[in-house]
């Protein structure tokens, strides 16, 4: 007979198993039969609950109706495991945890992303914006790479001095990047953005684009989407929020002759890294601006960052394209769904009527007509 006896589960065959996994091994090669007994005395059950305090895996298998199932539970439960131990899901990035950015801000994904591909021979520089503040307070920091934090108006100016100083000691080969929002980088920083591009520095440029002023109260920015509220263009009775449409900052960048400009999404991680590798095998100045919605500017629970990332591209609010030697080519085909599923699920665009929505969608099909021929 088995039964459980102090922190091991004894089988009939004088075998034991004293973790989850041992028990998985033995069960794999243990008849049907010989394990029924087990499970209608509840043994395995309770060995679980006493020994490994399991008690809802415990209370999942003394309901199991035959081995597979116990087998299922039993390795979800060690694949669970794994996943959730830290040190392993983050030993290779480069962001580390514990910054204090909110829950499911897609600057600080979009930031992991960037890191996992460029790798650890780069200088960052990072004009003031969400990212920044949330990373770097002092005495503290996420960033397990050089880094430097600049001011809003000047992040690709000092990118610029940057890869000057380095080429004049002959490091040549690490990277230089300037990151910043779509305030930092392409309102207020817009002068030495475009300074940067026309000097054709050899460093990559990245804007993570949440659309708004994020870090000072959600006021809008040039990247504001067409009719958005935010709290310098509320929705009203006398406004239906921002009047202008976004700017087009990646045709903006190409029009200074520099030989790489793309557009990425957080959701859409593989497209990324490779658009950021190969910017990286470019020599001269490169634009990368990255889709990174924000779940507290646009009013959406911060479980759908990654889903919200999506619809926008598959909406065609949010095109992933290449433009190099002036010519742009289109990296994903948009599924076409309805820009409705997009904007509903934003608080940003509550105030609009299907009619709104309807007029808007016919706007964005013929932008993508124009662009693409789509």
């Amino acid at each position: 007979m088995a039964c459980a006896q102090g922190t091991e589960f004894y089988f009939a065959d004088n075998t034991s198993c004293n973790t989850l996994a041992s028990l998985l091994k033995k069960l794999k090669s243990t008849d049907e039969k010989t394990i029924k007994p087990y499970m209608e005395r509840g043994d395995i059950s309770k060995w679980i609950s006493n020994v490994l305090s399991k008690k809802t895996l415990a209370s999942q298998i003394s309901k199991a109706k035959d081995k597979k199932e116990i087998i299922d539970l039993i390795q979800n439960q060690i694949d669970v495991k794994k996943g959730n131990i830290m040190k392993d899901r983050y030993k290779d990035d480069l962001l580390a945890p514990g910054h204090k950015t909110c829950a499911g801000c897609g600057a600080s994904i979009a930031a992991r992303q960037v890191l996992k591909a460029l790798g650890e021979n780069v200088v960052i520089c990072n004009a003031t914006g969400c990212l920044e503040v949330t990373t770097s307070q002092y005495p503290l920091t996420s960033w397990k790479v050089p880094w430097i934090h600049v001011n809003f108006e000047n992040v690709a100016s000092v990118a610029s001095g940057v890869r000057e100083a380095l080429d004049s000691q002959g490091k040549e080969d690490v990277t230089v990047v300037a990151i910043g929002g779509d305030g930092g980088m392409l309102d207020i920083g817009f002068r030495s953005f475009s300074g940067a591009l026309e000097r054709n520095h050899n460093i990559l440029v990245i804007c993570y684009d949440n659309e708004a002023y994020m870090n000072t109260g959600i006021q809008r920015s040039g990247s504001t989407p067409h009719l958005a509220s935010t709290t310098t263009t509320p929705a009203g009775i006398a406004s239906k929020g921002k009047e202008q449409w976004k700017k087009d900052a990646p045709t903006i960048a190409a029009a200074h002759h520099i030989p790489y400009v793309a557009t990425a999404s957080i959701g859409y991680p593989l497209d990324l890294e490779k658009k950021i590798k190969k910017a990286l095998s470019i020599k001269g100045a490169k634009y990368i601006h990255i889709h990174s919605p924000c779940p507290v500017g646009w009013y959406f629970d911060s479980m759908k960052t990654i889903e919200i990332a999506k619809d926008a591209v598959e909406s065609k609010m949010w095109a992933l394209f290449e433009i190099e030697d002036g010519k742009k080519t289109l990296s994903r085909i948009p599924k076409g769904i309805p820009i409705s599923k997009y904007m509903k699920a934003q608080k940003r665009f509550k105030h609009l009527s299907d009619e709104d929505i309807e007029e808007y969608q016919k706007n964005i099909d013929a932008i993508f007509k124009k662009e693409f021929n789509i």
